[in-house]
């Protein structure tokens, strides 16, 4: 199963019905980082990946794992149930198999087939996910969520402060929040000007 389709988007889905789990492709396409693997309860080698998913996914929470098997949900729960804390990521019945002509377009060629989609949509992994490429992908798309989150945070801290709230602030916050928010702060000199740098940064973000 030679890797392709890396760098295209990930087409969107609907229809899946969800056996277990909170994540739903549908909703975090495009928003957050997600893993997508085809599966089937009859195939050995997904047997053998579900107990490394499962510790990938509890790894690397920010990447949201959700196997999908184009089998009933019928034939998928009593498997789910057996596998039991062994099987704790989200898990999903795809009956009119849109994800496994998705994961067809990408280069799949059996299963199991995992897809690495980044928080724009965007496929940066497709192959076996017992390759050490795939916990590579997760890591590295794990680490940017991170990275996303801390710069979130920093802005959500001084917005909808006044200029006088803004001047109250450490000069490491304000660049904090400045380099957050994308702007060059390198010509302020004196913390006034970062305050009102961040200021009218703030009114147009």
């Amino acid at each position: 199963m030679a890797a392709s389709g890396v760098g295209s988007a990930f087409p969107k889905v609907s229809g899946l019905e969800y056996v277990q789990g909170e994540a739903r492709v549908e909703e975090l396409l495009g928003k957050a980082p997600l893993c997508v693997e085809s599966w089937a309860t009859w195939c050995g080698p997904c047997r053998t990946s579900i107990a490394h998913l499962s510790e990938l996914a509890a790894k690397y929470p920010e990447v949201a794992v959700v196997g999908v098997s184009a089998e009933p949900p019928s034939k998928i729960k009593p498997f789910v149930a057996k596998m039991g804390s062994q099987m704790s990521y989200t898990v999903a019945s795809d009956s009119d198999r849109e994800v496994e002509a998705a994961q067809a377009g990408l280069g799949m060629r059996g299963i199991p087939f995992a897809t690495v989609i980044d928080a724009a949509g965007n496929v940066v992994y497709t192959g076996h996910p017992m390759e050490p490429a795939f916990e590579s992908a997760l890591a590295e798309q794990a680490n940017t969520a991170r990275q996303a989150a801390v710069k979130a945070a920093r802005v959500d801290a001084v917005r909808g402060k006044s200029a006088d709230e803004l001047a109250s602030c450490s000069v490491k916050e304000l660049k904090g929040a400045l380099a957050a928010l994308g702007a060059d702060y390198s010509s302020c000199i004196e913390k006034r000007e970062l305050v009102d740098l961040l200021a009218s940064t703030l009114a147009k973000s």
